[in-house]
C-alpha cells in the first residue's frame, strides 16, 4: 500500500505546490520593468505566506514521519531496497532540496534519504544512462 501511495502521491499531492513555488520565484526575479517589479514582489511574497509556505511545511513535514516510520524497515520509504516509488518521490524531493525550497537542516530524514537516493547503485546507473544519451553531466534539478 505503501508504494502505491508513493507513486502517486509525489505527482498528485507533492509536485503541484512546489511547481507553484518555482513559479513565484520566477515571478520575483524575473526581468520585469522596475516600476512594475513591488507589484509582482507583493503577489509572489503574499501568495508564499499565505499559501505555499504552509502547504510546504505539512507536506514536508509529513514526508518526515513517513521516514522516521520506514526506517524500522529500511532507508527508502517503501522497503530495505529502492523501489520505483522512491525514484518517484526523488524528483520533488531533490527539486525542494536543490532548489532551496525546504532547508535541509529542517528535514534531516528527508536530507539523508536523498543522499540514500543519490548514493543506490541504480540510481546511478541511471545517472549513467543519462549522461551517455544526453553526452553532458546530470545535474538533479
Amino acid at each position: 500500500m505503501r508504494y502505491r501511495y508513493y507513486m502517486h502521491y509525489a505527482e498528485g499531492s507533492l509536485m503541484s505546490p512546489i511547481q507553484v513555488q518555482l513559479i513565484m520565484n520566477a515571478l520575483k526575479n524575473g526581468p520585469v520593468p522596475f516600476f512594475i517589479k513591488p507589484i509582482t514582489g507583493f503577489i509572489t511574497d503574499k501568495v508564499s505566506a499565505e499559501f505555499l509556505d504552509q502547504e510546504l511545511r505539512t507536506h514536508f513535514r509529513f514526508l518526515e514521519d513517513q521516514l522516521a516510520s520506514a526506517l524500522e524497515e529500511g532507508p527508502f520509504l517503501c522497503d530495505s531496497r529502492l523501489t520505483a516509488a522512491d525514484i518517484h518521490m526523488s524528483i520533488p524531493v531533490l527539486a525542494a532540496l536543490n532548489l532551496c525550497i525546504i532547508p535541509r537542516k529542517e528535514y534531516p530524514r528527508l536530507d539523508a534519504y536523498a543522499a540514500e537516493i543519490q548514493n543506490s547503485q541504480g540510481y546511478r546507473r541511471a545517472v549513467e544512462k543519462v549522461v551517455n544519451v544526453e553526452g553532458k553531466p546530470f545535474v538533479p534539478i
